[in-house]
């Protein structure tokens, strides 16, 4: 079988992580990857890495005659068995020229918002779409049934691999290290994590925060913690994996989120992990077991649980095993692949 994946998408974001994930798991089970997508770099370079050919495109003007004849000549010479797309915006490249060659296209929706209900995106997901692939229930929940039916949409949980390179958030030494990896933006709740451990900090608690990631905050929250060394902004961060082993609880505060790679990130590296109890992640992290819960927005939530974290390492521990042992029997990246693969020969053979 050969996978084509397509992606339009400029920047780095979920499904991206996991193209890279599945193409890597994919290549080791001898099922043949190719990616076309326009960058930026280090995503292509990561996509070789994971075993995949990888062509630069160009995607041009929605529908546009001379894009879908370019796009019918490259599914021509590369021959895949399926398509998996990210966005919409190459549905309506090479969601066209599939169809001309009976190619089923199978979109890979990281979140219900991202397919808004009008003309086109009916046209692109009842005409072009022929399944689609989403990393939770509450994703297949929210998407109407009028644009794709619910026979038409599987559930199949994000993955990633276990390493032996784990933290170890038990540890009694000091400072205490938080680690948060994702955009810097409002939605993520970045603003109420700085406010929360600046008060710790000002109560003298012995705390380190680490922020990867760009965003639209990034640059005043820079300047409005400079005084704050305790407060670190480290921007794009290639390699997440010196963070995540020297830090012991790893914090996300989303408005909304899918199922969020980073958090698997945090409960592969055994953290103890502080998010927000929003649409998948209740599917990955169960209250008290694998993680702590605070509502968004809920600043005296985020500095009590903090605060109940750093001063119990042995709590820490236990929440950061748990996770990790979450990941070992529910999201390694090989199983769900394999779940991947089934259903892609599924929709090829219907």
């Amino acid at each position: 079988m050969k996978v084509l994946f397509v992606t339009s998408a400029k920047t780095w974001g979920g499904v991206k992580s996991w193209m890279v994930r599945v193409m890597g798991a994919m290549s080791q089970k001898k099922v043949e990857t190719v990616l076309l997508a326009r960058g930026p770099e280090d995503f292509l370079d990561k996509a070789k890495e994971a075993g995949a050919t990888v062509y630069p495109v160009r995607f041009g003007m929605d529908y546009a005659p001379w894009a879908v004849f370019k796009a019918v000549r490259m599914l021509r010479r590369l021959q895949p068995d399926v398509i998996i797309t990210n966005i919409s915006k190459e549905v309506r490249t090479y969601g066209v020229a599939a169809r001309f060659l009976d190619i089923p296209v199978v979109a890979r929706l990281g979140l219900a918002g991202d397919l808004p209900d009008n003309r086109r995106i009916r046209f692109d997901y009842r005409q072009l779409v022929r399944a689609a692939i989403v990393p939770s229930q509450s994703i297949k929940d929210g998407i109407p049934p009028h644009l794709l039916t619910p026979d038409k949409i599987r559930v199949i949980h994000n993955g990633i691999a276990l390493s032996d390179k784990t933290a170890s958030p038990g540890s009694t030494g000091v400072p205490v290290r938080l680690v948060y990896a994702g955009k810097i933006s409002e939605r993520k709740g970045v603003s109420f994590l700085c406010r929360a451990v600046r008060c710790l900090l000002e109560k003298g608690e012995a705390l380190e925060f680490d922020l990867a990631g760009e965003g639209e905050l990034l640059a005043s929250l820079r300047t409005e913690y400079a005084s704050f060394p305790g407060i670190r902004f480290h921007g794009h961060v290639s390699d997440l994996t010196y963070l995540l082993t020297h830090s012991h609880i790893g914090v996300m505060h989303s408005s909304y989120e899918g199922f969020p790679n980073t958090l698997l990130e945090y409960m592969a590296a055994g953290l103890a992990v502080i998010t927000t109890p929003v649409d998948g992640i209740p599917e990955m992290i169960r209250p008290e077991q694998e993680g702590l819960f605070t509502p968004y927005g809920d600043e005296e939530a985020i500095f009590a649980t903090l605060s109940r974290l750093i001063r119990a390492p042995e709590e820490r521990l236990r929440l950061g095993r748990a996770a990790r042992m979450r990941i070992e029997t529910d999201f390694e990246i090989s199983r769900q692949t394999d779940k991947i693969i089934s259903y892609l020969k599924e929709v090829i053979a219907a």
